[in-house]
């Protein structure tokens, strides 16, 4: 390999083997856990390349029977033991080697394992021959016990069924188990060269030992497995897939064969617990408890033989790979089950060479060393290569192979081979900048995720800013010698600006705003004149938009990310100087690309040849010395990779948070940008996770049971536009659907269609997904009907596709749209059905798997949408999310989504009663994501002001950390604490060019860390260089300083919540704000007409909002809002309107505050009111200075200035909503949560009446409803109930109900068994 010398290599060669899928390292670490006592791993030769010696084994066993002396260990290299002095294990290293015998019988070696032992790399020598080989752990399987009656249950979650159990409940203590039902087996595999590299999968196989049946489903394809670092284990099906049949006759467990399975094993692996679900895969399935226990694999090696009386040596048997082996061949039908070894039908010949009887056991110790009691009426002990020889001495006629094996192991030497090694995927795939910390919350330690690289390289700016910083002011606070920078930050800190600034002269600038904000956090007695919080807003306005910061904001994320994984220097040389080798790799993988999408998708002939031009400029870009960046996007955009973002960010068995999904995106951004800097396959990896949200997994939760009329309409409109696009069509399926489809509309047969499908899914239980339905629908398709079953696939097809396109531009009453956005929608919706369709009847897929990943992943619709088109359904879907989980949420929660109400909208009918908690949490959290990274790239990538851009860009990170809040992300993966007021950065900080927007958004305050300030005349400093910044408090007072969030008066008192403007300090004289939009003076009503928003920006701008009440159509009877804020128009009248989007009269809506005096601080030295001025922003800058006034009695716009009192105030809750509970009597653990428009003061108290039946429980702190644990509901009517919130100040009520409905399943007469669900075309 050209550019990497041997030194560099044997420096990095432990690093770069290492590396694995972080996924697969949590299984490398199950596996390991399991084989603590004995590893045996399968063989690989990578290359044999000097010599003819043949490797005649397959299998390495490590043997270690006492942790703590390693001196111990057994080695095996198939059927040859190695001498202990001939071995060595380098535990620091990890590295276990050995050298046995001489001439043409010597066996030598070198293995480098990976930390937790799973895999090792390195070299075998047999004789004169050397062979590179890869060793990789054996699968591991477990004897498992399951049950019908241990009292695990389904739940049903948006994300399909989910598992319960309780293993320390008295039904699982009392449960009956019927043993030896089932082997599951599991362990990593190679699955082949991808693009060149490795690309392990993890296998899984099922047994079942009643019936003997087996059931290995496909890796990759079949299902997904996830094991989260706390050894909690879960299987799924994949869409369309259904497990073998295994009939198991009378048994109260009818399948162990599952859909779903979830359980956790215990610390050493040695057994797990758990439930599984079987019939179907929706909360209907039948679920069963399991449990299950290793078939230790620990039990191998040659064991003697003891006599139980006379304590002599009988016999000598030898384990091996679960089996019995005698005289060299492994006994048929001998197993491993548990800790017991035992066989059937050893001949007499056989039964006399070894000690044993034909039919028997042995019992082991779980170390595997000891024979603890067996059928032979003895004990034994396993043998290394030294006793082995010596038995071997004492026995009269050991087995013929046996005698040949230990004359081998008669002569030991020592010696050592050193390797090479090769850069691999996986080394790539095992970088994360993300590190899990432990935090302090109010006194509990808490594990958190933090971005590492992004905050180290934050640390580097504020570094830089020091040494640029002016002289005297850095002597002052913080030290009289500039800091050391290090050769390449010196080098980053000289680079200029784009036209050419020079970065001295900017960062000195900042110096003022930086001590403000960091020193206004200190206890000096200056330190509260400096209004700090004016300050950060500042100086990240000013870093976000500054060019200095912009060129060097990538190269200190990129320094810090070399020094975090060195490592990736030699995959950007490597590229680099080996390019040519690579192109033919990418020409390859190009071929076979172009070729899929030319066989499988269904468009006219321009889109088709769009999409071979954007993979060929994949594939070119990849040929520009960037192979490793092509295949590390290829990779992870491969249908396995996406699977697993599926299942990490879907299921609900897995434990994980919505925020799992940005991490992995947010480590594979990171990995693409480093080995690319120009940001194009960033660009392209995050267009195909967005194309995969809305192609595969938002088509799988359309609920179709609603009113049909909008769909029919437009099912009608583009099954007429598919007609018209494609009757020219010469492909004679096509033709022949496009007749059927002309016919069925003129038969009025479209709706009937519908109808059918609406009505079936109605009969399903809760959530249902695609696959379910789609199932369900073409197995009852009648016979008999006059509609074909090919020709009422495709009209569901087309429903689907309407779904689709209405989430994309966020209509579903399309007969309301104009022509020209009427005519869009259509085209697009079209161009959907037509690749569904074309999928189908060309490709041949399945009707019920049309959405799965390997089927539809996207590829098509990159053809379909513009990316801004694209971005805005985000946009809309992420809006839409936030504003349906937004319930007893905080003022500031409600205003981030106000205005969202269209959007809600839409996705509750989209989605229907698919929507949930869960799904809004985790699709909004989806659709935030993928929105941020694509805005960052497009503003880093546009000339507009980036001023707005930023701010844009801020909201969209505001909105992920809203839906994070909401959802109560938990530990499993960022924690809140680290997204609060860093979502942006969390997200995107690993696309070079976002840094001056993303590590700089909320992290000023980080100033207070940066250095430790020493006593200083600080406020000398505030009243002269931070009171010309405009960042000094006179009095302690600023407009800033008036800030709601966490305001109380003292510790006991209620919540001060929002702003009131009053005149002549008088309650009966408040700023109103009527429905109408005008402005009127009235007294205080304690709700959001007197009590609003106040918000400031780095100028101290504030902006003076609230939300009016407004008519219309209610989701899930949760009153519509609108967002206004207090406007100078045109005309110089004022009112209240919803935010300006022209950005030439957005300050329009900004006010400039004079600070008047008469402060209150509160028992905290918090500011809680005070008076000031304000003038309008937009007209001040026409040279105008129009003040807000009142004369007690009327608002207006004047030259003269209202000294209003601005006081933080308390509110009263108001705007109770909730929803119709509506469950049915399979439906557990369900949750009703109330929304409160006007949340008011905390503390709230709730109420309910009357009480609530007995399988139901109330929150008091929040209002919800929810069922008790696993208890099945009771059948009732629907019945009327009241809940009540209140305060000191008012109190608000609701009325909802409750209902349980009895499910019984349909029945469906015309079955056909025989129907595969391919689309059939009559």
């Amino acid at each position: 390999m050209k550019g990497i010398n041997k030194s560099e290599l044997a420096r990095l060669q432990l690093r770069t083997r290492r590396a694995i899928n972080p996924q697969h390292s949590h299984f490398s670490a199950l596996l390991a856990a399991r084989h603590q006592f004995a590893r045996t791993y399968s063989i690989k030769v990578l290359n044999n390349f000097v010599g003819s010696s043949p490797l005649d084994f397959e299998l390495l066993t490590l043997l270690t029977p006492a942790l703590q002396d390693r001196s111990q260990d057994h080695l095996l290299l198939g059927d040859q033991p190695i001498a202990r002095q001939a071995s060595n294990w380098d535990p620091h290293n990890h590295v276990l080697s050995w050298h046995q015998g001489s001439g043409a019988e010597a066996i030598s070696g070198r293995i480098e394992l990976l930390p937790d032992n799973s895999k090792g790399y390195g070299y075998i020598n047999r004789g004169d021959a050397h062979f590179s080989v890869e060793i990789d752990l054996k699968p591991v399987s477990y004897t498992c016990a399951v049950s019908a009656n241990a009292g695990q249950y389904v739940s049903g979650d948006a994300s399909g069924p989910k598992l319960n159990w309780d293993v320390n409940s008295t039904d699982w203590k009392n449960a009956t188990w019927i043993d030896g039902a089932l082997r599951f087996t599991y362990g990593l595999t190679d699955n082949g060269p991808f693009i060149g590299q490795p690309d392990p999968n993890v296998l899984v196989e099922f047994s079942d030992l009643q019936t003997q049946t087996d059931w290995a489903p496909q890796p990759d394809y079949d299902f997904t497995l996830l094991l989260t670092p706390e050894f909690r284990l879960i299987f799924g099906a994949n869409q369309g897939v259904t497990p073998n049949a295994d009939d198991r006759g009378s048994s109260p467990v009818k399948s162990v064969f599952p859909y779903q399975m979830a359980f956790t094993f215990d610390g050493f692996a040695s057994s797990f617990e758990g439930a599984y679900l079987t019939g179907e895969n929706t909360i209907l399935g039948t679920p069963y408890a399991i449990r299950g226990v290793v078939d230790n694999p620990a039990i191998a090696g040659f064991y003697g033989l003891i006599d139980h009386h006379s304590g002599q040596h009988r016999g000598l048997v030898r384990v091996h790979n679960g089996q019995l082996v005698i005289d060299g061949q492994p006994v048929a039908g001998s197993k491993i089950q548990g800790n017991r070894l035992s066989w059937q039908g050893l001949s007499s010949a056989q039964a006399q060479a070894c000690g044993l009887s034909a039919n028997g056991h042995l019992e082991f110790s779980a170390n595997g060393e000891q024979i603890l009691t067996g059928s032979h009426g003895g004990v034994g002990k396993r043998h290394c290569a030294a006793s082995l020889i010596r038995l071997a001495d004492n026995l009269s006629a050991p087995q013929t192979s046996l005698s040949q094996t230990i004359n081998t192991t008669r002569s030991a030497l020592h010696s050592q081979l050193l390797g090479d090694t090769a850069l691999n995927i996986h080394t790539l795939l095992g970088m994360s900048p993300f590190q899990q910390t432990t935090v302090d919350d109010h006194g509990v330690p808490k594990k958190v995720w933090s971005e590492v690289v992004r905050d180290n390289s934050m640390q580097d700016f504020y570094l830089i800013l020091q040494y640029y910083m002016d002289p005297e002011l850095r002597s002052e606070f913080i030290s009289p010698n500039p800091p050391v920078l290090s050769s390449a930050l010196k080098n980053i800190a000289a680079i200029k600006g784009a036209n050419g600034q020079l970065p001295q002269d900017w960062y000195k600038s900042l110096s003022v705003a930086y001590l403000s904000s960091a020193l206004a956090h200190t206890d000096d007695p200056g330190a509260p004149y400096l209004n700090g919080d004016r300050a950060g807003k500042w100086l990240s306005q000013q870093v976000a938009a500054d060019q200095v910061y912009q060129a060097q904001a990538p190269q200190l994320y990129a320094n810090r990310w070399l020094m975090q994984f060195p490592d990736t220097a030699l995959f950007t040389q490597d590229q680099i100087n080996n390019n040519g080798q690579y192109v033919p790799l990418i020409d390859q993988d190009l071929s076979g690309w172009i070729a899929q999408i030319r066989a499988t998708v269904t468009g006219s002939q321009e889109q088709i040849d769009d999409l071979v031009k954007m993979v060929t400029e994949a594939a070119t870009k990849g040929k520009q010395s960037l192979y490793w960046a092509y295949l590390m996007f290829r990779y992870s955009t491969q249908p396995s990779a996406l699977n697993y973002l599926r299942m990490i960010s879907m299921n609900s068995n897995t434990g994980l948070d919505g925020s799992a999904f940005a991490q992995r995106v947010q480590t594979n951004l990171a990995v693409l940008n480093v080995l690319d800097p120009s940001g194009f396959f960033c660009n392209q990896y995050t267009q195909v996770i967005q194309t995969f949200q809305i192609g595969n997994i938002l088509p799988t939760l359309i609920d179709f049971s609603g009113n049909l009329d909008d769909y029919e309409y437009s099912v009608n409109q583009i099954i007429s536009a598919f007609i018209k696009q494609y009757g020219g069509s010469t492909d004679p399926q096509i033709l022949d659907m496009i007749r059927q489809l002309r016919e069925a509309q003129a038969q009025g047969q479209v709706r009937e269609v519908l109808d059918t499908f609406a009505s079936l899914s109605a009969t399903f239980a809760g959530i249902y997904e695609w696959e379910q339905l789609a199932g369900k629908f073409a197995a009852s398709w009648p016979i008999s009907s006059k509609i074909s079953l090919g020709l009422a696939k495709a009209i569901t097809l087309a429903a689907a596709s309407v779904g689709i396109a209405a989430f994309v531009f966020g209509v579903m009453d399309w007969k309301k749209l104009d022509s020209a956005q009427q005519a869009q929608v259509i085209i697009g919706g079209t161009q959907v059905f037509a690749q569904l369709l074309g999928t189908v009847l060309r490709k041949g897929t399945a009707y019920t798997t049309i959405f799965r990943t390997e089927n539809t992943w996207g590829s098509f619709f990159k053809s379909v949408w513009s990316n801004d088109v694209l971005e805005l359904a985000n946009t809309r879907g992420s809006n839409g999310f936030s504003r349906w989980l937004v319930r007893d949420a905080s003022l500031e929660a409600k205003l981030l989504v106000a205005g969202a109400e269209e959007d809600l909208g839409v996705v509750a009918k989209i989605f229907g009663r698919n929507l949930d908690e869960f799904i809004a949490t985790r699709l909004g959290a989806l659709f935030a994501v993928a929105n941020i990274v694509l805005s960052a790239i497009a503003i880093a990538n546009s000339e507009s002001d980036l001023e707005t851009a930023g701010n844009a860009l801020l909201l969209a990170s505001a909105s992920l950390e809203l839906i994070a809040i909401l959802g109560e992300w938990g530990l499993g993966a960022f924690g809140i604490e680290a997204i609060g007021g860093l979502a942006v950065a969390s997200i995107a900080s690993g696309v070079a060019v976002l840094a001056a927007f993303a590590a700089i958004a909320g992290a000023i305050i980080l100033l207070v860390l940066a250095f430790r300030p020493q006593k200083s005349p600080i406020q000398k400093f505030a009243e002269d260089q931070a009171k010309k910044a405009g960042f000094y408090m006179e009095d302690k007072a600023s407009i800033d300083a008036l800030n709601i969030t966490g305001s109380t008066t003292n510790q006991t008192s209620p919540k001060l919540v929002g702003i009131a403007l009053q005149y002549n300090a008088s309650y009966q004289q408040t700023l109103t704000f009527n429905n109408d939009g005008s402005l009127t003076i009235g007294a205080q009503k304690l709700d959001f007409s007197t009590d609003f928003f106040l918000g400031s920006d780095a100028l101290g701008r504030a902006t003076l909002s609230t939300l009016l009440a407004e008519g219309g159509e209610t989701v899930n009877n949760t009153p519509r809002q609108k967002l206004v804020s207090i406007t100078l128009d045109d005309n110089q009248l004022l009112s209240a309107v919803p935010p300006i989007s022209d950005a030439k009269k957005t300050s329009q809506q900004l006010w400039a505050s004079e600070y008047v005096g008469s402060p209150q601080f509160d028992s905290q030295g918090a500011l809680v009111a005070a008076q000031f001025r304000f003038y309008n922003c937009y007209w001040n800058d026409q040279g105008k200075k129009l003040y807000l006034n009142s004369d007690g009695k009327t608002v207006s716009a004047g030259g003269s200035g209202t000294a209003w009192t601005v006081a933080l105030t308390t509110m009263a809750p108001n705007l109770l909503a909730m929803g119709n509970f509506n469950l049915w009597d399979y439906n557990r653990d369900q949750r009703n949560t109330p929304y409160l428009g006007q949340p008011g003061s905390a503390p709230r108290k709730w109420k309910i009446d009357p009480a609530l039946p007995s399988f139901l429980q109330f929150d008091l702190a929040t209002g919800a409803i929810s069922q008790k644990a696993g208890v099945t509901p009771s059948g009732m009517a629907a019945k009327s109930y009241k809940l009540t919130v209140s305060n000191d100040y008012g109190e608000a009520e609701c009325s909802f109900s409750i209902r349980v409905q009895i499910y019984i399943p349909p029945v469906y007469p015309h079955l056909r068994a025989d129907d595969d669900l391919q689309f059939a075309v009559a």
